[in-house]
């Protein structure tokens, strides 16, 4: 199970969705401005297992968007949001063997929102990118292997530090216990992946 907070209906209150990873559904709470939530229940069909959902404005319309990693499906499921708290049907993206959480970011500084998923411990651990293009599709899933441990645990990305004209990003993991330090690391056990501006 897995839950994400945003406002998914544009009447500035968030709402909350839920991955319901035994249904193979999600749901959407509605937030009703009295301290209680509406409309319950299991609510579109993702992949198999959802395991990690997200909230992000994903085409840059103005309306928030829900993204769901499927564990066992090996797919991320894109439900583009209508404004009212409906969606569009979801489309699917190949996202590793087994993706456990995915967190949206603009990675590479050109205004579309990118996604990071983080992927393991079956078909290696690590996590992959795939970055948006031009007419809101997303390129093939790139995988970075970290080789120590199991990345889903937690995923947080922080954002862009611009230095020399770099631009830096790092993903964070947090491993079973301690932290370890594979190539790769540093030694604050982020790893940053750049791209030049």
């Amino acid at each position: 199970m897995a839950v994400a907070i945003g406002d998914l209906d544009n009447n500035g209150r968030a709402d909350i969705v839920v991955a319901n990873s035994q249904s193979n559904t999600f749901t959407l709470l509605l937030n009703q401005g009295d301290g209680t939530l509406g409309g319950g229940g299991p609510h579109d069909s993702t992949g198999e297992y959802p395991a990690g959902i997200a909230i992000a404005d994903v085409d840059g319309n103005g309306n928030r968007d829900v993204v769901v990693a499927n564990r066992s499906g090996g797919t991320l499921s894109v439900f583009r949001g209508n404004g009212n708290g409906t969606f569009a049907a979801p489309v699917q993206y190949p996202a590793g063997s087994q993706p456990w959480r995915v967190l949206p970011a603009d990675l590479d500084g050109d205004g579309r929102m990118d996604f990071v998923v983080a992927n393991g411990p079956v078909g290696g651990s690590g996590f992959f990118v795939l970055l948006q293009q031009p007419g809101g599709a997303f390129a093939s899933a790139v995988h970075y292997a970290l080789g120590c441990g199991d990345p889903a645990l937690a995923l947080s990305v922080r954002g862009a530090i611009t230095t020399a004209g770099v631009r830096h990003y790092q993903t964070w993991y947090r491993n079973a216990a301690p932290f370890c330090t594979p190539s790769g690391f540093n030694l604050t056990n982020g790893l940053s992946v750049l791209w030049a501006p």
